[in-house]
């Protein structure tokens, strides 16, 4: 399990940024210390190269998106925040949910180095040598699933569609 540093307390985060649930923008509500005058109503933040919004408080750098689950619920997130559309910058309210790191994990985006091009599909192998048929396989709480060896790569992802949606719900991602 990841471990994040603890969160400032919500009535101090209340006091800084003023949160719009509606845009996910955070604004500066007071000058803060090393900020000019304007810097008053300003948006909070940097983005992060991994795409993620950072807040200083108090001198401590957070993650936006961690931030603002205290400022709506009071108190720290237990596990991860994920972003439901996967935009690390999005952080309006509706976008937000708490997961564990798992489920976290299994929101993501089909890897850039995959063969296929298709999430749980690779290409059948002979001692080194691809056959020209596809394996579907599917991570379920219990461990990794052979789901078979299919004839074409598109009906290998069905077949791993299906199981995902099966194994882990809203949390399955297709792409």
């Amino acid at each position: 399990m990841r471990r994040y540093r603890k969160l400032p307390p919500a009535k101090r985060l209340r006091e800084l940024p003023c949160y719009d649930p509606e845009t996910g923008l955070l604004t500066w509500r007071v000058r803060v210390r090393g900020r000019s005058k304007s810097a008053t109503s300003a948006v909070a933040g940097t983005r992060k190269a991994q795409g993620h919004i950072q807040v200083g408080v108090d001198g401590i750098r957070y993650l936006a998106h961690r931030l603002i689950w205290k400022m709506q619920t009071g108190r720290d997130p237990r596990n991860d925040i994920d972003h439901r559309d996967l935009d690390g910058c999005n952080n309006r309210w509706a976008n937000l949910l708490e997961v564990t790191q798992t489920q976290n994990n299994l929101n993501r985006r089909c890897q850039r180095h995959s063969v296929t091009g298709l999430k749980g599909v690779s290409h059948s192998r002979c001692r080194g040598k691809r056959t020209g048929k596809f394996i579907a396989q599917v991570v379920t709480p219990g461990g990794k699933k052979y789901l078979g060896t299919f004839d074409s790569a598109e009906a290998a992802h069905s077949a791993w569609w299906a199981a995902a949606l099966e194994a882990w719900g809203e949390f399955a991602r297709k792409e």
